[in-house]
């Protein structure tokens, strides 16, 4: 809203009136004309700190990639580290250039010093902005129209508060005499700096930076955020260390001709440096299709210069679709116009006779291929084995958003929604609860922070886990033995029961948390050790569920269903998290259900049917008999039924991340996954039947063309749907 936009630009007022403070005192008494009429800069101190920043995170990414088991460098990451390190060097020349000719326009003025040192506060705030518009906001998906100028807000905020900084600083040191571009970087000059030992000290940091932060935070740092910072602090550390080499001699200033060259060079090696050339050469040179991006995961420097140089390429003749992507991605809540109610069964009433208990497990972060029902070669999961034997197993189960935030609301209303939190109010979207209420069920749930924005409240929910500090510390094992404890206290046994829970134990922030107890005591070969241990603690504590459901006789009077709301990236091809990423781990995810035998015999199902997890509160409406279920492009579809017509899917599936301007189309029975991220203006096609791990291809022209016409049609569909006359519906449309 404009009035979140005005609070978040006020809170950087007193960091810009301390500045502004500084600058009306400091700068009114600074002796400005003791300072260099020039600066003492030197072309070969910039081109050599790109050199070192380049060679430094390539060599990173190499023991990266040697860790990954990938084998160190071929063809195809040579062309990478050879792109980030010539557009690196390129990048400090142009800096370069445009510091010099602050130094020149500078002169035009009677107090050239003073002048050159608010031209190179007026430069760095640009390339501050440009920063904060293209590497930062866009790594958080944060894409609306006012982007720009809170870009440009924080920028001078930050610039001012540094420049006033310097001025106050440099009268307290009485500095020795330097240009109006040394006096904006005294803070950041420890003093000492000229000793060896500083020098030493100061490139160990460097390099420490480089290396160990991929490493420490890589696999919490879903979007890249916090390794391309450290990269843009390695950057400006390696420039303040070869510039700060004091020049054996006085020079002087490159002549206006010799910088417009160099001006042309960084304008020549842009056109060459464009990263969709790049990736054109290197696949035609290497023949490997997604090679660059798959280095580009490895070394953040090089993911910084692909996201710089794709913000200036960013007119094509895609640029209208990406926008319109952004637009409707991360919605604003509009008060005024409740988003249209879910109603999945016509004549809903409530249904006869005994219903079964219902118990829904969902595993926050669990990968299909880590369950040996889904890949034989896991060992560690028996009692999953066991209750699969005992079940359905959909084969091809996927979820429709890569993230919690709107995976799991997608399953209580069982369809797509708008890309937006939340609704208000929420429960008319809400059909499993309007299913469980109407059909009188006494709910047990687990109320995670989402659940806790789009759950009704009633007398008949129970919540779990209220001893729960922090999301999470929702385990599994804990919550199964407190539902537990409950059914067996109940003081009415006769409503059936509905069981929710999102288990956090295998989401990456909490074992990151829980690091220190996990105790991994044999080898999971072909697995990350953490997330199978686990989940092979997951498989003892649900497996001990289902023996007391049986001890209580309630197994075969229950459906129980065990699935995910979304997978996780664990390394493959340098990808970690789910946050903004489609790509096939994440979307995947297991979705097993047991049926009670008299239910069981009533239905038939089709496994190798693609399914997801929208269709899970159809499925339930029609196994509680509220049929028929409606169908459109917006809501799942029932995953038993009687006949297989009512079981007709489309042919085509939408699926999104829950955060970012991602979006991604299934074909062919869940086989092709097309996608388009619209952060970084790049799109893939993935043949699912082979290996997904590998670097995903770009799609073809004509492909990527009617794959954006049916994303766009689709999320068109789905506004209109939510906010516009209900479209037309038929138990079979």
């Amino acid at each position: 809203s404009l009035l979140s936009l005005a609070l978040s630009m006020v809170v950087w007022f007193p960091l810009a009136w301390l500045a502004l403070i500084d600058h009306a005192g400091c700068g009114r008494e600074f002796p400005w004309a003791e300072l260099q009429s020039r600066s003492r800069l030197a072309l070969p101190g910039f081109a050599l700190a790109g050199l070192f920043a380049g060679l430094l995170f390539a060599a990173a990414a190499w023991v990266r990639l040697q860790w990954a088991g990938s084998g160190g460098f071929g063809p195809a990451e040579f062309a990478g580290a050879g792109h980030s390190l010539f557009a690196i060097v390129t990048f400090f020349i142009f800096l370069f250039v445009a510091l010099e000719m602050t130094g020149w326009l500078a002169g035009r003025f009677q107090q050239s010093a003073r002048a050159q040192f608010y031209l190179v506060c007026l430069l760095v705030w640009a390339v501050s902005a440009l920063v904060f518009r293209r590497v930062v906001f866009e790594s958080l998906a944060i894409n609306k129209p006012w982007v720009e100028l809170y870009s440009l807000v924080i920028a001078l905020a930050g610039v001012l508060f540094v420049s006033g900084l310097s001025l106050r600083l440099a009268r307290l040191r009485r500095m020795k005499p330097m240009s109006g571009v040394g006096l904006l970087v005294w803070p950041v000059l420890p003093a000492g700096i000229y000793s060896v030992w500083a020098r030493v000290l100061w490139l160990g940091a460097l390099a420490a930076a480089a290396f160990a932060a991929p490493i420490v935070i890589g696999p919490l740092d879903w979007n890249l955020l916090f390794q391309k910072l450290t990269a843009l602090a390695v950057w400006a550390g390696s420039l303040v260390f070869f510039v700060s080499f004091p020049p054996r001699a006085p020079r002087e200033g490159y002549s206006r001709f010799r910088l417009l060259l160099l001006f042309g060079f960084t304008v020549v090696a842009y056109i060459g440096l464009n990263p969709s050339r790049a990736d054109s050469l290197t696949r035609a040179a290497t023949g490997s299709e997604g090679s660059l991006e798959r280095y580009a995961a490895y070394d953040p420097s090089y993911r910084i210069v692909r996201e710089l140089l794709t913000a200036v390429e960013r007119e094509d003749s895609h640029a209208e679709f990406y926008e319109f992507l952004e637009r409707n991605t991360n919605m604003a809540l509009i008060p005024s116009r409740p988003a249209r109610g879910i109603e999945l069964a016509e004549n809903f009433t409530p249904s006869a006779g005994e219903k079964p208990h219902i118990f829904l497990f969902v595993l926050d972060s669990l990968r299909q291929d880590y369950l040996s029902p889904y890949n034989k070669a896991v060992t560690f999961t028996p009692a999953i084995e066991s209750f699969a034997r005992e079940s359905v197993v959909m084969r091809k189960a996927f979820t429709r958003y890569s993230g919690t935030a709107l995976a799991e609301p997608s399953i209580w209303t069982g369809s797509l929604l708008q890309h937006k939190l939340y609704s208000r109010p929420f429960y008319p979207l809400n059909a499993l609860q309007k299913l469980v209420d109407r059909d009188g069920y006494e709910s047990y749930v687990t109320v995670d922070p989402w659940l806790r924005s789009i759950l009704r409240f009633s007398p008949s929910v129970h919540e779990l886990n209220q001893d729960a500090a922090y999301w999470t510390e929702f385990d599994l094992c804990t919550t199964v033995r407190e539902l537990e404890q409950r059914l067996d206290q109940r003081a009415d046994p006769s409503p059936p029961v509905f069981f929710y829970t999102l288990a956090q134990n295998l989401h990456l922030v909490t074992l990151h948390r829980n690091k220190s107890k996990i105790v991994i005591d044999k080898a999971y070969t072909g697995f990350q050790p953490v997330q199978a241990s686990q989940v092979e603690v997951v498989d003892g504590c649900f497996g001990g569920f289902i023996r007391y459901l049986k001890q209580r006789g309630w197994y075969d009077k229950s459906i129980v269903i065990f699935t995910a709301d979304h997978g996780d990236s664990l390394g493959e091809s340098g990808r970690w998290g789910h946050t903004y990423g489609l790509f096939p781990e994440v979307l995947r995810i297991p979705l097993i259900v047991h049926l009670p035998p008299a239910l069981r015999e009533t239905v038939t199902w089709d496994a190798g049917q693609v399914a997801f997890s929208t269709d899970i509160t159809p499925s339930l409406y029609y196994l509680l008999g509220h049929r028929p279920v409606r169908r459109n492009e917006i809501v799942g579809r029932p995953l038993f039924t009687e006949t297989e017509e009512e079981r007709r899917t489309q042919a085509s599936h939408l699926v999104a991340s829950s955060y970012g301007a991602i979006y991604g189309v299934l074909h062919d029975n869940g086989d092709t996954l097309f996608i388009v991220n619209a952060l970084a203006r790049r799109n893939y096609l993935l043949d699912l039947t082979g290996d997904s791990h590998a670097p995903p291809p770009m799609a073809p022209e004509l492909v990527r063309r009617r794959n954006e016409a049916l994303i766009r049609s689709r999320i068109e569909a789905l506004n209109k749907f939510f906010e516009g006359p209900p479209p037309p519906s038929s138990p079979q449309e």
